[in-house]
Parts: structure tokens; sequence; C-alpha cells
């Protein structure tokens, strides 16, 4: 698994359920936060140490993520994160 440098996160999306064909059913009235997994975390800097750990679910900003190994991970800053 990469490892991610600074202040940076790794992070697991956790997708929607899908139909058997793979379609992913939104009720457009309804919004979602991205919700994901921690899995890798950089060593973090003084100015900002890294707090959080593997296997927090947390809440991200998808403004902010950087897709990654076909959109499966994101890597996002720890400041614009959420721990759920």
């Amino acid at each position: 698994m990469k490892k991610p440098i600074a202040n940076k996160i790794l992070i697991r999306k956790i997708v929607e359920p899908q139909t058997k064909s793979g379609l992913v059913l939104v009720n457009p009235d309804e919004v979602k936060p991205s919700v994901g997994e921690v899995v890798a975390i950089g060593e973090g800097t003084p100015k900002h140490p890294i707090l959080l750990k593997d296997g927090d679910i947390i809440l991200y900003r998808k403004n902010s993520e950087i897709p990654f190994e076909n959109g499966l991970f994101v890597v996002s800053y720890q400041n614009v994160i959420l721990k759920y």
C-alpha cells in the first residue's frame, strides 16, 4: 500500500449500495456526505500532527479529494476531514 506524505490521508471510499447490474440508485433530494475509511496516514508535520489512525471512519469534502487507484481510494488533507 502506498504511504502518503506530510498531513495527507489515504481514504478507501465507502460506496453506495448498487443494483445487480452495478447501478447506484440515488435520490436527488437526498445529499449524502462522502464517507470513507482511513487506510494509510502521512507522518504529519510539526504544525499539523496527525490525529487520525488506520481504520477510522471519516467524512471528507468531495472537492478536496485526489482520485487514486481507479477512484476506489482518495488522498485528502487531514484539515478537511471530519471523524464520523
